[in-house]
């Protein structure tokens, strides 16, 4: 397991753990606006921290289900955001921490894992005979658009990354404000209607599987990093290093690469975790 802060942030606002029946990544998004609604250093490390103690209680047994192990986070998270930030009720999603999750339950006696994805975490599988990705798409078409906007701007007007990233402030801004509404896409705030928008799902266990879950941090050099072409190269490449060695790969190419020109993306680093599970 890996998880650590960008480089250049005060803290991390990801989590990831492993456990005894549960497995997660947690990917905190920062809203629009600094409120500090939490009298915190982040508002949206508050809200990723306190998912993750809930889904810590909930590793220790109980529930088999992960949807209701993040209603019931919902729940109680809701309760303590009004009491430590005053309000009494949320602010617009736009304006709230959120996060983004996957999550994966087994139970001793079974062969087979429950899935749980809201937001752009990501779920990889290996099998010795194929490799699929896991994916909560609804996300990713508004980012690939303002990327892809913001790459055009640096390369037409010879501008710098941070140059480019300021002139699209207005479709992140448009973007953001979209978030957990009908047709759009979904992440995680305490709140039930969001948690009525996951995607889940089974995965049967097979020989010699392999499993990662991850956030954006860690995949996106899939497809972007030479050497990390697919998840089938980053399989095999975590036959010959660790997830830590493997991050601290990307973080060197994300330093080679800083005004983000070889792989387009909003700033050089950014949080990354990840979690590898082996069956035999």
């Amino acid at each position: 397991m890996v998880s650590e802060k960008n480089p250049s942030a005060k803290v991390n606002e990801d989590r990831a753990y492993v456990g005894k029946r549960m497995a997660w990544v947690i990917d905190g998004a920062t809203p629009l606006g600094v409120k500090n609604y939490t009298k915190t250093a982040s508002d949206t490390e508050w809200i990723a921290e306190r998912l993750n103690r809930e889904f810590l209680k909930a590793d220790q047994g109980g529930e088999r289900w992960p949807a209701t192990v993040l209603e019931n986070a919902a729940v109680k998270i809701r309760q303590e955001f009004f009491r430590v930030s005053g309000l009494n009720e949320l602010p617009p999603p736009a304006m709230m921490p959120s996060s983004q999750v996957a999550m994966l339950m087994w139970e001793e006696d079974e062969r087979k894992l429950r899935y749980l994805m809201l937001g752009d975490s990501r779920i990889a599988i290996s099998t010795p005979k194929i490799t699929v990705e896991l994916a909560d798409n609804r996300l990713q078409r508004f980012d690939a658009e303002a990327i892809a906007e913001m790459y055009k701007l640096q390369k037409t007007l010879g501008i710098s990354h941070l140059e480019a990233r300021k002139k699209i402030d207005s479709i992140v801004i448009d973007n953001r404000a979209l978030m957990n509404r009908k047709d759009t896409y979904w992440m995680f705030v305490p709140d039930k209607k969001a948690v009525e928008h996951v995607r889940i799902g089974n995965i049967d266990v097979e020989e010699k599987m392999k499993v990662i879950i991850s956030s954006d941090g860690f995949y996106g050099a899939i497809g972007n990093m030479p050497g990390i072409e697919s998840w089938e190269a980053m399989f095999k490449e975590l036959e010959r290093t660790d997830l830590k060695g493997m991050l601290a790969r990307i973080r060197r190419y994300e330093e080679s690469d800083s005004e983000c020109r070889e792989f387009p993306r909003f700033k050089k680093h950014d949080d990354a975790s990840a979690v590898l599970l082996e069956f035999q």
